[in-house]
């Protein structure tokens, strides 16, 4: 689906609305430094996850994996929406397809607000699907180096072979 850019019919506008010069712009995105605490959920069960923001998407799907005993051997992606509206998925770095790879996303450049939510989708064929919320932005803590679990809630679910109503 080829959208066309903001501004892109103003050559054929032009004559209708004279006074339309210039168009605006969408902000770069803003890198946010911090600690951010995520809390991840699948059904009744969570963990709460702090991350610094220089770590990447990639070093947060390793920590819910760890956090959940699930062993990452499946494709993954988050997903959410950005400042925009669009819909972004940054996939795995083994994913064929991917626009961006989250090895290549810093969690500092996430769009999200404090109570906000992105998509955490594993293992496409089972299709696990994790809320990630971010909680709040801690100021950074120049220690803290790759996320880590700071509490969680019941037993996480097996990731072959259970019950799947999570």
């Amino acid at each position: 689906e080829d959208v066309p850019g903001f501004g892109a019919w103003q050559p054929r506008l032009r004559e209708y609305f004279p006074e339309w010069r210039n168009n605006l712009q969408s902000p770069e995105p803003e890198f946010r430094d911090g600690i951010y605490l995520f809390k991840v959920s699948l059904g009744d069960v969570w963990r709460r996850i702090a991350a610094p923001a220089k770590a990447r998407l990639e070093d947060l799907a390793q920590a819910i994996f760890r956090a959940f005993r699930f062993d990452g051997e499946h494709l993954y992606c988050f997903e959410f929406r950005e400042r925009d509206g669009r819909s972004l998925q940054v996939a795995d770095p083994q994913s064929q397809h991917a626009d961006l790879c989250t090895d290549e996303f810093q969690i500092g450049f996430l769009p999200l607000a404090a109570r906000e939510s992105l998509t955490f989708r594993y293992d496409y064929g089972e299709d696990w699907l994790f809320d990630v919320q971010l909680e709040k932005i801690d100021p950074p803590r120049a220690a803290m180096k790759k996320p880590k679990v700071v509490a969680s809630h019941g037993a996480p679910p097996p990731e072959y072979g259970g019950d799947r109503e999570w």
